[in-house]
């Protein structure tokens, strides 16, 4: 596997682990309202009330843009260290 096919697949991971990971932090960005009324646990399993509510809809969304930009950088940074490792 060439070292440019290696650093594909860390920036590739690391983007699919901040998509995973959005939606979960996502719940931190909404209102305190909406935190005192659902856990953690309950705001993930109404993903589909909390996406189809427009007013809720902005911080899953936002989340997934921020975490999927970071998990990204996170991959490319881990790439870059590992290119000057070899």
């Amino acid at each position: 596997m060439s070292t440019e096919k290696k650093a594909t697949n860390y920036r590739l991971a690391g983007i699919l682990i901040g998509i995973l990971v959005s939606y979960p932090v996502s719940y931190y960005f909404q209102s305190e309202a909406l935190r005192l009324k659902l856990t953690l646990p309950n705001y993930v399993s109404h993903i589909g009330d909390v996406l189809g509510n427009s007013e809720l809809r902005g911080a899953p969304l936002l989340s997934l843009v921020i975490c999927a930009i970071v998990g990204g950088l996170i991959g490319h940074f881990l790439d870059k260290n590992g290119q000057k490792a070899n």
